[in-house]
């Protein structure tokens, strides 16, 4: 019982650091993936309007990667401070299982360390990786991780402690919904592999309670998106994210599988699962062949790339039993070894902004005195782009005879002052008047910052689809875009569509252009 306390304050403690560390910096430091952080933004803002996510605006991800942030805006935290304590949020939220899921299966000793694994997913300032910058991009990818291991470690090792399985399924089923809701990569890699686990270990009322939990959980969905067209919009954004032009990964798959990280990760599952099978953890040993195709689906399909469900590998060997214990202890060792400076990245991600100083920064929502989200900027003002040495000029011709012209240009940084450039540009030819905006490249958040009217149901984040065309009045085609396959991709499908432009303006960075219907 002692035990279980400690477990908790120790819960309670280090989601209370986290939280601590992000109140001590103040505002937010972005040094880094500046445009991903206004994306997931954007679908905070537009989640507290009203708009619902596959309805009203175009996104692969689901509602719960916005949802949190959205609470703590309309609890009238600061844009930065919002998706700062966003994690916390999450951390605090799923306290309860972190608790139950590790007192009933994990020694006093492992569920310290898992425990504080999951909590540095929740909370981090980075995705992962060892690149020293602070972002909140692909936050619900961290998010996604955590849920993932608690959600594996309650079905792949036995309750120790009692036998409700009410309980267990209640979690299990919490957890599936919320990467289904979330990133539902992760929810269709490893649904089959929970299922399997449940099997093996006949958890009958556990896989009908968290069934149970799931159908309540789409209910509600479908009540508050105002009907089943919310699943079908959902399927066009998921088809819209995996064929409008966009690749994962140059190469595909072959490319992805023969890289070393990966190479490695996916023999250590394979050798893991030998292992458990020798040390008489025969159900261990099935679930870890069923996480191998799983966990690279994910990996693949999530930008990061880094194989951190070795960790779970490591807990796997760490916590079995028989006579090759100090042989698994030694293999976890290793998986620990593979991946410590990326979860040390993690950790210390929330201390580096004492070392930044304010005035390399700029506010990017000029109103905000706290909890203010605060870009670097030389990031936002230095300039530097990428050109092909082929000099390949891409011409897209339109339904008037208009020959639109892309170079191979694309901007490494310096993005914001373009985007600030853009925006003056179109104050400068009263285009502030709420005409709706499409811009030609990955992302679209000019509305954010004034006047400039949003693309109604348009994605906002374009993979170079035809979402919202129909609703555009101005086009912005940059000369150097954050992504030159995505601007091709959108001017190609919007001259296919029959539409031609008139140019209105080119400016130093843009072509601005009025639609021909």
């Amino acid at each position: 019982m002692k035990s279980n306390i400690f477990y908790l304050g120790w819960l309670v403690f280090a989601i209370l650091l986290q939280a601590s560390l992000m109140w001590l910096a103040g505002d937010v430091y972005i040094t880094g993936h500046e445009s991903d952080v206004l994306h997931s933004l954007q679908g905070a803002i537009l989640l507290l309007e009203s708009e619902l996510p596959h309805l009203d605006f175009a996104t692969p991800l689901g509602v719960l990667t916005f949802a949190p942030i959205a609470v703590l805006l309309g609890l009238g935290f600061g844009y930065g401070a919002a998706m700062a304590y966003s994690g916390v949020l999450l951390a605090v939220l799923f306290l309860p299982a972190l608790y139950w899921v590790g007192v009933t299966r994990l020694s006093a000793s492992v569920r310290l360390v898992w425990s504080a694994v999951i909590i540095l997913l929740f909370t981090a300032s980075v995705f992962g990786s060892t690149d020293t910058f602070n972002s909140f991009s692909m936050h619900y990818n961290r998010w996604s991780w955590a849920i993932a291991f608690i959600l594996l470690t309650a079905v792949t090792f036995p309750n120790l402690k009692s036998d409700r399985e009410l309980l267990d399924g209640t979690i299990v089923g919490i957890c599936l919904s919320f990467l289904a809701l979330t990133k539902i990569t992760y929810f269709v890699a490893l649904a089959p592999v929970i299922l399997i686990a449940l099997v093996a270990r006949r958890q009958w009322r556990t896989i009908g309670t968290s069934a149970l939990v799931g159908l309540v959980a789409i209910l509600v969905v479908t009540i508050w998106a105002g009907g089943t067209s919310y699943w079908f919009a959902l399927v066009e954004d998921l088809n819209m994210a995996t064929s409008a032009g966009f690749t994962i990964r140059a190469g595909g798959w072959a490319q992805f599988v023969s890289r070393p990280d990966i190479t490695f990760a996916l023999i250590a599952m394979l050798v893991g699962a030998v292992l458990l099978s020798r040390a008489g953890e025969t159900i261990s040993s099935v679930v870890a062949l069923a996480l191998t195709p799983a966990f690279l689906f994910i990996t693949y399909y999530n930008w990061g790339f880094e194989p951190k469900f070795l960790l779970f590998l490591a807990l796997m060997m760490w916590v079995s039993k028989g006579n090759s214990h100090t042989v698994s202890i030694g293999y976890s060792m290793v998986m620990i070894g593979f991946l410590g400076p990326v979860f040390i990245n993690l950790a210390i991600s929330n201390l580096r902004p004492v070392a930044f100083q304010r005035d390399d920064f700029h506010s990017v929502f000029q109103e905000e005195t706290n909890g203010a989200l605060l870009f670097n900027r030389d990031r936002s003002y230095i300039r530097s782009v990428t050109v092909s040495e082929q000099e390949n000029i891409d011409v897209i011709e339109f339904r008037n005879s208009k020959m639109v012209e892309l170079n191979d240009c694309a901007i490494v940084s310096g993005s914001w002052g373009q985007s600030e450039a853009i925006m003056e540009s179109l104050t400068d030819l009263d285009l502030n008047d709420g005409s709706q905006l499409l811009v030609a490249d990955a992302f679209s958040d000019y509305w954010m910052f004034g006047n400039y009217g949003r693309l109604e149901n348009g994605a906002i984040w374009q993979y170079g689809g035809a979402q919202g065309f129909e609703n555009a009045k101005i086009v912005v085609v940059p000369d150097c875009a954050a992504k030159t396959h995505v601007r091709k991709a959108i001017l190609t499908n919007l001259a296919d569509a029959g539409y031609g432009l008139d140019l209105i303006e080119r400016t130093d960075v843009a072509e601005i252009y009025r639609v021909i219907r």
